[in-house]
């Protein structure tokens, strides 16, 4: 549970700045440390935690790290055109890919949201 709060404390400092019209440097450090994160705790949770029999949470887990990784190269090389575009639709694939994991798991992020069913 840990490992995924890592994550997601990474995954929510990029998510606060996805609607911004322009990054500055600090902002780029941020992704790019996000990034590496998300992607360094993800590798780690797919050595760990493999579930060989489940191909979906498999390939989620998969997909999250390759858009973590796109997303620091991105940063990396910030100064190209179209960067920061291209960091917001990563941001956008990491919502989805922890979407569906989560969909998958039947993992209800705001738990207090969801009616409990009688006897639980």
């Amino acid at each position: 549970a840990l490992m995924m709060q890592d994550i997601d404390e990474s995954y929510k400092a990029v998510e606060a700045m996805s609607g911004y019209y322009k990054y500055k440097k600090k902002q780029w450090k941020i992704i790019l440390k996000a990034g590496e994160n998300i992607a360094e705790v993800t590798k780690e949770v797919r050595l760990r935690f493999a579930r060989p029999d489940d191909l979906r949470y498999e390939k989620q887990n998969e997909l999250m790290q390759v858009e973590a990784e796109k997303m620091v190269e991105i940063a990396k090389h910030k100064d190209v055109e179209g960067s920061l575009e291209e960091q917001q639709w990563q941001v956008r694939r990491l919502r989805q890919t922890c979407a569906i994991c989560h969909k998958h798991l039947k993992i209800h992020i705001y738990p207090n949201l969801y009616k409990k069913k009688h006897g639980e």
